[in-house]
């Protein structure tokens, strides 16, 4: 059972957001979404049963609570905002439903945690004037509430999961069937990422092609990084140091980083990179069947992150139909040489 909290939540370095627990939130599309029905029949049946003047669910973002849904006397809010983690959190949410609390004194308030997987993607929250006891029965409620809550991102996320595979495994298809008719390599490669991006879509997926014989990277495809930014990585030539994909193509490993702002391999065109939004960039090498570096695949952010396990299992199996593609690219053009030359 849930206990009464004296301090106040939510406060402090233990609860800055875990990248697990924030790409939860995203994939569910829980975060700067607008209030939801369920949500807000759970928080009203809990005000009820609770016979509290507000009752809230709130998520936990990096450095901001997010109240997805907030019931008060009045019914559900019909916004969701957000609040500072300095914020006195119990204080401004009973303000919200015009209850006023002497100053300096800690208004009643109880919670339980959402938890998915684990993760604690927010709270269920029931707030009352100060001095109030909460009774089993309300921590009860409290507690069935965040169960539901709980459940009910479950489920979305299970059936978003069974989408996005449908959609990934659909077009896996589309690009054996492009690769089987010698479709062009841009389209391929065009389709590849437009598939890793609608599968993630917060990652920027993107294809840089070697170019062997001068040992330059140049774009494959990318098509949702700013366009400068893809000129000025073309004919970048390859080595330990340069940048993320620079460094996968020369050493043929997989290549993180975390912050572009802090990567001492990005030094020559941190500033370009930042500017044009970016913050994080993941690249591993693509293959031919005898291990000769063709390119790399790169995953972009617009912010600092590392990649969790199922990114790292997309981009491997990304680089590997690349790979596909780009080796069946060069047999056709092996063929169309000889074709046209007489071998004497």
């Amino acid at each position: 059972m849930p206990d009464t909290i004296d301090a106040e939540p939510l406060t402090g370095s233990s609860w800055v957001a875990d990248e697990e627990r924030l790409a939860v939130l995203q994939r569910a599309g829980l975060l700067d979404q607008p209030p939801d029905s369920e949500f807000d029949r759970l928080t009203g049946a809990l005000a009820l049963a609770a016979s509290a003047p507000v009752a809230a669910l709130l998520l936990i973002d990096a450095d901001r609570i997010f109240v997805k849904s907030l019931c008060t006397a009045d019914g559900p809010a019909d916004e969701a905002f957000e609040i500072p983690l300095a914020e006195p959190l119990a204080e401004y949410l009973l303000n919200r439903a015009a209850v006023l609390v002497p100053a300096g004194v800690e208004p009643a308030h109880a919670q339980a945690q959402v938890l998915v997987d684990g993760q604690v993607l927010g709270l269920m929250e029931i707030v009352d004037e100060p001095h109030r006891m909460w009774s089993e029965d309300d921590l009860r409620a409290l507690e069935s509430a965040a169960a539901g809550a709980s459940t009910e991102v479950m489920l979305r996320l299970a059936n978003l999961e069974a989408a996005r595979i449908r959609d990934l495994v659909a077009s896996h298809n589309r690009l054996h069937e492009l690769i089987a008719r010698a479709a062009p390599l841009p389209d391929v490669l065009g389709e590849l990422v437009a598939g890793i991006e609608r599968y993630e879509p917060s990652v920027i997926p993107c294809v840089v092609l070697l170019d062997r014989e001068t040992n330059t990277l140049h774009p494959g495809a990318g098509p949702s990084l700013p366009p400068h930014y893809l000129a000025s990585i073309d004919g970048v030539v390859i080595g330990p140091n340069v940048g993320t994909c620079g460094s996968a193509a020369w050493s043929g490993d997989l290549t993180i980083t975390e912050d572009i702002a802090e990567d001492p391999r990005w030094a020559p065109i941190r500033a370009f990179a930042v500017d044009a939004g970016l913050r994080h960039c993941w690249s591993t090498p693509i293959k031919a069947h005898d291990g000769e570096v063709l390119g790399t695949l790169a995953l972009y952010g617009p912010r600092p992150r590392r990649p969790l396990p199922g990114h790292l299992s997309l981009m491997q199996d990304g680089a590997r139909l690349a790979g596909i593609a780009i080796e069946r690219q060069r047999t056709m053009e092996a063929l169309v040489h000889d074709a046209r030359h007489d071998g004497l």
